[in-house]
């Protein structure tokens, strides 16, 4: 895994659209084409979602994500 020691700068989230100001916490996910940028409210619900699938994919019995 690459570690990056400087901040990279991006003003939109790559999953909402949302703005991202210089002192907002995000997440920066970096490939060799490209660098994926997630604010920490999308941070949360990707999280979730994981959860809610148990982290295999499979939905937990009696849960569906799309009836909340």
């Amino acid at each position: 895994m690459k570690m990056f020691k400087n901040s990279t700068i991006k003003s939109k989230c790559d999953r909402c659209g949302d703005k991202i100001k210089k002192n907002d916490k995000a997440y920066c996910f970096h490939t060799d084409e490209e660098e994926v940028y997630i604010c920490m409210p999308c941070v949360r619900d990707v999280y979730n979602e994981y959860v809610k699938f148990n982290g295999d994919g499979i939905l937990r019995e009696g849960q569906d994500p799309i009836e909340e």
